[in-house]
């Protein structure tokens, strides 16, 4: 499941509470380098989610060892 950078001419720069929230088909991710913020809840429920992935050049978001972190990986992302 790739997320777009824009939607109508404007960047995706967060992921809300409910956009996957309990969504069981989702399995990857991908999220552009545009997007800084993902609220707690997003992937609360995706059980078949099994890896994330983010834009080598987002200065925002990483991923260390499958687990989402800041860019600096100084704090995971729950």
């Amino acid at each position: 499941m790739g997320i777009p950078s824009t939607i109508n001419g404007k960047a995706v720069t967060a992921l809300g509470e409910t956009l996957f929230s309990a969504n069981t088909s989702v399995q990857r991710v991908f999220i552009p380098a545009t997007v800084g913020e993902i609220n707690q809840y997003t992937f609360y429920g995706c059980n078949e989610l099994s890896s994330i992935a983010v834009d080598p050049d987002s200065k925002l978001l990483s991923t260390q060892n499958g687990v989402l972190c800041n860019y600096k990986k100084t704090n995971q992302l729950d």
